[in-house]
């Protein structure tokens, strides 16, 4: 079986490097420690910053950075400034993922990210079985509790918050429309796990689920456009990594498919790495988790960095936002518990902040307020539609609504 294959190379690398940190120098990973010798929380955060998901990967490393810089020109967190060691993976790697995750466990109170989940199902078990708390901002719950169902925290809902229910209200929109392509990844096992219960919650109401997919590694979409054309299927549904599924789109549009009414991105799709590179917009669907044309004071002051940044016609992805948050709940724990960093109080201080952040009332992220329920979060998520060059909200998905699609 894969996984316990992972989990094998995972534990054998483990000990092999953490043998290798004992024989070393007590300040080769001092990047990944935190405590008064440094006088400053130096925080592991384990992200997709290469491959194809490099875009997405560094879109959220953006919201980290944004984060520890408005903390550390506030005075930082008791006083002690914040730093980032950045661990880069490509997003599907288990070796990557393994020594990430192993670097990152080292003299840690905690760690931030990863943000994929081939990398949490690959890695994270080492941080449950070191007894450090991760938190996952973006990847998929179902997966962070699999593998570390009591270190692992989860930031962004479920599936059926950010696929199922989603694509629900969309097709409730159009009550004409009795079958769904689904064009995703069949060698990434997330998205098997969601075409599967699209198909469990659609088909009872009469919804006829095809699927049409490529390996995460394609160059080319020609052969899962002509699959998914051969269907004539009602509307398409995207969950593909958002370069291959910008060109998916342009692809069915060029061969007659210009009702673009007819195509949904899944949340993880529909961000700025796809809209940045299709051609064919306007009237698309969009599953979001959150919801990033609010105004508020906070979430404008952000917004106005990025901005600044990446240009005034680029939103930012919706993910962005969970990776600020983490950095910010973290800071939370930390002053709640009066946490001092202290390396011979590490494995109670662990034990502290875990308790702590996966049980939190009303934590005030940058665009919502929400609670964290045994390390997951619950919040609402929502849809989209491209309209003259801008999302427009369609439907806010409540809990009860992503209840129903369980």
């Amino acid at each position: 079986m894969k996984t316990r294959t992972y989990k094998y190379i995972a534990t054998s690398l483990l000990v092999g490097l953490l043998t290798t940190v004992l024989l070393i120098t007590s300040g080769a990973f001092i990047g990944c420690a935190a405590g008064p010798a440094t006088e400053s929380w130096s925080i592991p955060n384990i992200g997709t910053y290469s491959g194809p998901n490099a875009e997405w990967g560094l879109e959220n490393w953006w919201g980290v950075e944004r984060a520890v810089t408005e903390i550390n020109d506030a005075g930082g967190i008791l006083g002690k400034p914040v730093t980032i060691t950045k661990l880069g993976t490509i997003g599907w790697s288990a070796d990557e993922a393994v020594v990430a995750f192993t670097r990152a466990v080292v003299g840690s109170l905690i760690i931030l990210g990863p943000t994929s989940s081939n990398d949490v199902q690959t890695g994270g078990h080492i941080a449950e079985e070191t007894k450090v708390v991760f938190i996952n901002p973006a990847g998929m719950p179902g997966e962070v509790v699999k593998a570390a169902p009591e270190w692992g925290i989860c930031l962004s809902p479920d599936i059926s918050a950010t696929y199922v229910a989603p694509t629900v209200e969309w097709l409730g929109l159009y009550p004409d429309r009795k079958s769904l392509t689904v064009f995703y990844h069949a060698d990434n096992e997330p998205q098997v796990v969601i075409v599967a219960d699209l198909k469990r919650v659609l088909e009872p109401r009469g919804i006829t689920v095809y699927d049409a997919c490529l390996p995460l590694q394609a160059t080319g979409v020609t052969p899962a456009v002509t699959k998914a054309l051969s269907f004539n299927s009602d509307c398409f549904l995207n969950i593909m990594l958002p370069n291959l599924a910008a060109m998916v789109t342009d692809e069915l549009y060029n061969r007659g498919m210009t009702d673009m009414s007819r195509m949904m991105l899944g949340s993880y799709t529909n961000g700025p790495a796809y809209w940045a590179v299709v051609e064919h917009k306007d009237m698309q669907y969009g599953a979001a988790y959150t919801n990033i044309y609010i105004e508020s004071p906070r979430w404008n002051a952000v917004l106005d960095a990025y901005h600044a940044e990446k240009g005034a016609d680029r939103m930012p992805g919706t993910e962005m936002t969970f990776n600020y948050d983490a950095v910010y709940l973290m800071k939370q724990a930390f002053e709640d518990l009066n946490i001092t960093g202290d390396p011979a109080k590490l494995a109670e201080e662990r034990v502290k902040v875990k308790d702590y952040i996966r049980n939190v009332e009303n934590f005030e992220g940058i665009l919502a307020t929400y609670d964290i329920v045994d390390g997951l979060a619950q919040a609402s998520t929502y849809l989209f539609q491209m309209k003259g060059g801008q999302q427009t909200l369609v439907s806010t998905i409540t809990i009860e609504m992503q209840r129903e699609c369980k």
